[in-house]
């Protein structure tokens, strides 16, 4: 091959490379444009006429670079000049190459030596290291800018760039502007005292996040004429990265979105859900204690600690009473606070050191474990555990009619009084709750009365122990053996889900419970002596003349079950001609039913999904509506049955 077939096949791949990082530094160049907008618009999002000029300053900058790289590599075009770029690159060649093809001053035939000098080069060598330098460059700048745009994700804001240049470009031929608020997404940001990751929930039915979250809502087009109310509250939408946005912070309660463009409408329903207070259960000390003697040593304190999202700190507090009769001394004590950084569950374990509390015959101690978590938006929340007292007997003296009952019995009718409460509410609530609700709540009750029932047990056996290995009965150990047989057929009914049938038995067990702890709580001054009075010779002989006022009946209570029935029955009777108005109408019912009657939220949801996807929900209403009505009275047997419809 001539000198000049090798100079002529290196030049035509030194225009290849040209043409080729032409390209690459243009496609560098844009994406350096794009990826600086991207950027901005994630500190502050760009406005109309920013995102406009995107795109034609992305392909000018692109188009620069592109005809730089040309015009630097333009000698590529002459064969003399590629000559003598190899000329430069291998000084040892003296011109020889340059002489070499030029075939009418140095033909082959004449000049074979020179010819031979100028092949004894490697030109392949040079042009292949000069073309891997310079596109290697290119390629690295490429590859870089590839992993910033991935990591800003600009596909949004092109888009969005890409719709305001074509409605300025084509002012004339735009169309009628669409409902922008089709195509929604919700970016959900717990309260940074959760430490939890943000979520995106596209085409949002309702948005449940704890309170406090904050809820940035986006959607496509212009962010002009968009406004969202939240009850009188309206807010603007502004620019954002798919077109407009919106942020708002969960509220505390329950509450309807309304979002307006133009004549068009949408509703969300926001749903707060609360971070609960921690938990604390304490197993150190086990049990309420009356010590005969002053004790010595320490105590040790031990407590399972938990909450739902992390804790914060927890300590032990105790409260110290000393004194007799009227002359008492009270001090409030709070141990060292024990850090849990963040964790869902710990242990807290402390020591009491009896020696230093100066403790006399009559002391009281009052002793439990208090938990805080993070929460900085409506807590933060304080867990409890339950008080163990500790107390130090007495000496008896002669105002004294029995043995007091052991201070365990206060801590049994705490739990019992809370175990009616919450059974009695669980009797009002049956109406709002599902069947299988109901059986679970009733069960876990009945759970709850046999663990009382067992602390009676074995209250019964310190009661009846007589300090020598034998057992004798005494008049407190009789009323609780009576309790622990109500407990059981109270036990009994509970978890058969009977507890209409239970409560009246568990208020003998509370009254019982009552009369043991308060056997010996007297008070020596203020006591009234029984007088006898003869009510014949009394009777009529005041001076009062006891004038009565009118008495007015007391207002009777709003039912929120008979509300909810009401606004059912519209919503039902408008989804036969309007399915669009009944389903915002559901929402604003399904709102109100998170937190009167909870069941009732998911099959409203189902509701107005049917709805909303033009879909009969005459069944899913009728099967709302039903939930709604109280439960039928079933008679067991005929014996029931008085001829009065009850």
């Amino acid at each position: 091959m001539t000198a000049r077939a090798r100079v002529r096949r290196a030049q035509y791949r030194m225009l290849g490379a040209v043409a080729l990082a032409a390209l690459l530094w243009g496609a560098v160049l844009a994406m350096t444009v794009v990826s600086l907008a991207a950027g901005a618009n994630a500190i502050v999002p760009l406005g109309a006429t920013a995102r406009q000029i995107i795109i034609p300053l992305t392909i000018a900058t692109a188009a620069a670079a592109v005809g730089l790289v040309l015009w630097r590599g333009r000698a590529a075009r002459s064969i003399e000049r590629v000559a003598l770029w190899i000329e430069e690159r291998e000084p040892s060649l003296n011109y020889t190459l340059v002489t070499a093809i030029d075939e009418t001053l140095a033909p082959l035939e004449q000049n074979r030596a020179l010819h031979a000098a100028a092949n004894g080069t490697d030109i392949d060598a040079i042009v292949r290291h000069a073309w891997r330098s310079s596109l290697g460059r290119a390629v690295v700048a490429l590859v870089v800018l590839g992993a910033v745009l991935a990591v800003l994700g600009p596909g949004d804001l092109l888009r969005a760039a890409e719709r305001e240049l074509a409605e300025r470009a084509m002012p004339a031929a735009r169309p009628p502007m669409a409902n922008r608020l089709l195509s929604l997404r919700a970016r959900v940001t717990p309260p940074p005292y959760t430490r939890l990751p943000a979520h995106v929930i596209e085409e949002p039915p309702n948005i449940a996040a704890l309170v406090g979250s904050r809820i940035m809502l986006e959607g496509t087009g212009s962010a002009d004429g968009i406004v969202a109310a939240l009850g009188a509250r309206e807010l603007s939408a502004t620019a954002g990265a798919r077109g407009w946005a919106i942020t708002e912070t969960m509220p505390p309660v329950p509450t309807v979105w309304t979002l307006r463009d133009r004549g068009y409408r949408r509703l969300l329903a926001l749903e707060p859900q609360t971070d609960s207070a921690p938990g604390v259960r304490l197993h150190l000390p086990a049990r309420d204690t009356t010590y005969q003697s002053v004790p010595k040593g320490k105590l040790d304190i031990d407590a399972a600690l938990s909450d739902d999202i992390g804790l914060d700190y927890g300590y032990v507090e105790y409260l110290l009473s000393s004194g007799s009769e009227e002359s008492f001394d009270t001090k409030l004590v709070a141990g060292a606070r024990e850090s849990f950084a963040n964790a869902r569950a710990a242990r807290l374990h402390a020591t009491l050191d009896f020696d230093t509390l100066a403790l006399s015959p009559g002391s009281v101690i009052h002793i439990r474990v208090i938990a805080y978590d993070y929460n900085d938006v409506t807590g933060p929340g304080k867990g409890v555990s339950e008080t163990r007292t500790l107390k130090i007997a007495e000496p008896v003296d002669s105002t004294s009619i029995n043995a007091a009952p052991p201070l365990p019995i206060d801590s049994m009718w705490i739990s019992q009084r809370l175990l009616n409460m919450r059974t009695d509410t669980l009797i009002r609530a049956r109406r709002s709750l599902s069947r299988e609700e109901f059986v679970h709540r009733s069960s876990a009750y009945s759970n709850g009365q046999e663990d009382i029932r067992k602390r009676a047990l074995a209250v019964i056996a310190l009661l009846e122990d007589n300090g020598v290995g034998d057992a004798f009965e005494t008049e407190a150990s009789k009323m609780l053996r009576q309790a622990v047989d109500l407990m059981w057929t109270a036990r009994e009914d509970l978890g058969v889900s009977q507890p209409d049938s239970a409560m009246p038995v568990m208020k003998k067990i509370l009254k019982i419970l009552d009369d043991l702890r308060l056997a010996n709580r007297y008070y020596l001054r203020g006591i009234l002596k029984p007088v006898a009075v003869n009510i014949e010779r009394t009777r009529l002989t005041g001076k009062d003349s006891a004038n009565a006022h009118a008495r007015t009946p007391r207002a009777e209570l709003d039912d929120p079950q008979r509300a909810l029935g009401s606004r059912l029955d519209a919503a039902v009777a408008l989804a036969r001609s309007s399915p669009s108005a009944a389903a915002d109408s559901l929402v604003y019912i399904r709102v109100s039913a998170l937190t009167s009657a909870p069941a009732l939220a998911q099959p409203l949801q189902h509701a107005i999904d049917l709805l909303r996807h033009g879909a009969t929900a005459d069944s899913a209403l009728a099967r709302t509506r039903r939930a709604l009505d109280p439960p039928a009275r079933v008679l067991e047997s005929a014996s029931d049955w008085s001829g009065l419809v009850p």
